[in-house]
């Protein structure tokens, strides 16, 4: 059995990841566990799946650290006991848009900044342990952005959200857009989208669970096919790599 842990920034990637690595690699392939971080202290938060089964072939500890700006912090700290305890791959996600970069970029998508954003990161994870095993990927600009990129999500969510609808109400054309180029906050066009029918995207469990209840392998297959959202892919195919 492999060992992954995955530390994430926030609720909406927990919820997310827990569909998303099942359908990936099959539900009778994997086991998790989630965690939340907090006051250096960990508890556990919904759901576990499969955790009683030893017969999976992976093992994923996903991980809530509930800001941006600690998954790195978080995984440097960890990293060395993760191993030793018999994880063989640590990846983490957070977005890219926060604070310090909203300062560097003037409140626009600046290559430049994310390029230094990176490296940054990449120079702290080569000073640990076992670089080879550790990745920090961003959503770029926020997670939303990868929701954006999967609009064939959106009809099954409410009929309202046909990409037409999306096009003639909002003047978006999700067939064409690449968001993580397109929008520096994806987390307003999903505000906006979700309120044709009506839904207010306030990050809430029940929300994101009805968003990510409809998430299907066709969802995934469309972004990887249409090569949308780049740093969506990497991940995507991170998991698939690592785990073959």
């Amino acid at each position: 059995m492999k060992r992954i842990a995955i530390f994430v920034e926030g609720q909406s990637e927990i919820i997310f990841l827990r569909k998303l690595i099942p359908l990936i690699l099959g539900y009778d392939k994997i086991s998790y566990k989630c965690l939340k971080l907090q006051a250096n202290k960990f508890s556990e938060i919904p759901y576990n799946y499969n955790t009683n089964v030893p017969t999976v072939d992976f093992n994923f500890l996903l991980i809530n650290v509930q800001n941006d700006d600690l998954v790195l912090s978080a995984i440097k700290a960890r990293e060395v006991n993760l191993f030793n305890r018999g994880y063989e791959l640590i990846l983490g996600i957070r977005d890219m848009y926060c604070k310090s970069y909203n300062d560097k970029s003037k409140g626009k998508i600046d290559d430049c900044v994310s390029e230094l954003v990176k490296l940054r990161v990449h120079l702290e994870t080569s000073k640990m342990s076992k670089p080879d095993k550790i990745f920090i990927h961003f959503s770029i600009m926020e997670f939303e952005a990868w929701i954006l990129s999967m609009h064939t999500l959106f009809n099954k969510i409410d009929s309202a959200l046909s990409c037409e609808s999306i096009r003639l109400k909002l003047g978006l054309d999700l067939k064409k857009i690449d968001p993580q180029n397109e929008f520096y906050r994806p987390s307003n066009e999903l505000k906006r989208i979700l309120k044709l029918c009506e839904i207010d995207y306030d990050k809430s469990f029940s929300i994101l669970e009805r968003i990510f209840s409809r998430l299907a392998i066709n969802d995934l297959d469309y972004v990887l096919t249409n090569n949308r959202c780049s740093s969506y892919i990497d991940f995507i195919n991170c998991i698939k790599n690592h785990c073959n």
